[in-house]
């Protein structure tokens, strides 16, 4: 496997124009079929792990542009054991999987669809059980081993499809279509400028945190849509950097994380202008001067300047801002990784078993240890 392999995914996120053209084509028939059979006064997003965080990230959206239908983000564990009773006959269920082979997502298809429910699947693997059991499996088409590489290119192609079903599944008038399909292309267009503007800011960044010594727990804070880019964040911290990160609200962390947040903690900031900027503000400068160094993500430049590190960002929609908002996170634990001596190309480090414990947890099938 090439030392650049993680790196080469984050790098084609700016090139992404297959598998959008891929989404397109099943996309508009799937939400058409939704639509028609009234399935949508219930949507219910569910997936584990960066599939879970991608709905996190997504919900903002969706209850903008589909106001008249009730919107979930469940967790595969908690919808499969907890919350089946939520699916029925007048429900669409979107379950996230890139390997289309985590059994507690299959489940809750099953399940789901034994309730009258209609399933829409986002996969990268067209061969896998998810893609078979879905009425309408949508393929993400990138050319990636989903199953082992740590998730950068299959992240944002699932946020683009959730982001499309979104648009299609709404009530918008064919102009306002058009206008929020321009402004997700617009975004969409500005991942290589960032993934240009963040890398050697994440390079100096990591080698800084390995140099002075800032102690983990690393806590990542956002707002909105951006909690779910700071559980996604943290999570790349796990699993590539084999370190401890915390993904919290702002206002959530002013309440429980704050009373044991030390000042060689390092804090990041997923902050863009937008409903949620004005605490990202408050809790900001209130750790600058508690005396915690902090790595901001914003578009705003007065917010960058406190930052020990800061990405200036393009300007985007709130709403949108998960597509960009993801890329300093990769960028600065793929090199984190390199810094403390690990390979960021897989999540094994020096334990040869973790690979074939982590496919028996979510798989649920027996490997030879």
């Amino acid at each position: 496997m090439s030392d650049l392999h993680m790196m080469d995914e984050i790098l084609r996120q700016a090139q992404m124009e297959y598998t959008i053209s891929e989404v397109e084509k099943t996309v508009i028939p799937c939400c058409k079929t939704v639509k028609e059979t009234k399935k949508n006064k219930r949507i219910i997003i569910t997936g584990s792990g960066d599939s879970y965080y991608i709905g996190v990230s997504v919900k903002p959206f969706f209850e903008k542009v589909c106001p008249n239908s009730q919107i979930e983000v469940i967790r595969s564990m908690e919808f499969a054991k907890y919350n089946l009773h939520k699916a029925d006959a007048f429900t669409t269920v979107i379950a996230v999987s890139m390997s289309g082979n985590v059994m507690r997502t299959i489940e809750c298809v099953k399940e789901s669809q034994k309730q009258g429910a209609f399933v829409i699947g986002i996969t990268n693997n067209n061969d896998s059980r998810l893609a078979e059991v879905s009425e309408r499996p949508i393929y993400l088409a990138l050319n990636t081993e989903p199953t082992w590489t740590c998730g950068t290119l299959t992240y944002t192609g699932s946020l683009y499809a959730l982001y499309r079903i979104a648009i299609e599944l709404s009530e918008k008038t064919p102009e306002e279509k058009a206008r929020l399909l321009k402004e997700l292309a617009d975004t969409m267009s500005k991942i290589g400028a960032v993934i240009e503007l963040s890398d050697s800011i994440c390079k100096a960044a990591a080698r800084n945190m390995r140099i002075i010594g800032n102690k983990p727990p690393h806590y990542i804070l956002g707002a909105g849509p951006n909690l779910g880019t700071a559980k996604y964040g943290a999570a790349k911290f796990y699993e590539i950097c084999s370190t401890l990160a915390i993904a919290q609200e702002c206002e959530e962390f002013c309440h429980c994380e704050f009373w044991m947040v030390d000042r060689a903690n390092l804090v990041f900031f997923a902050a863009p202008t937008g409903a949620g900027f004005q605490r990202c503000v408050e809790v900001s400068t209130a750790l600058r001067t508690f005396g915690c160094d902090l790595f901001m993500v914003s578009d705003d430049a007065q917010l960058c300047e406190i930052g020990k590190f800061s990405i200036r960002m393009p300007h985007c929609d709130e709403l949108f801002s998960p597509l960009l908002y993801s890329i300093p996170f990769q960028l600065v634990a793929y090199y984190y990784s390199y810094e403390k001596g690990l390979n960021p190309d897989t999540r094994d480090h020096t334990d040869p078993f973790r690979k074939q414990c982590s496919r028996l947890l979510t798989r649920g099938v027996v490997t030879e240890l």
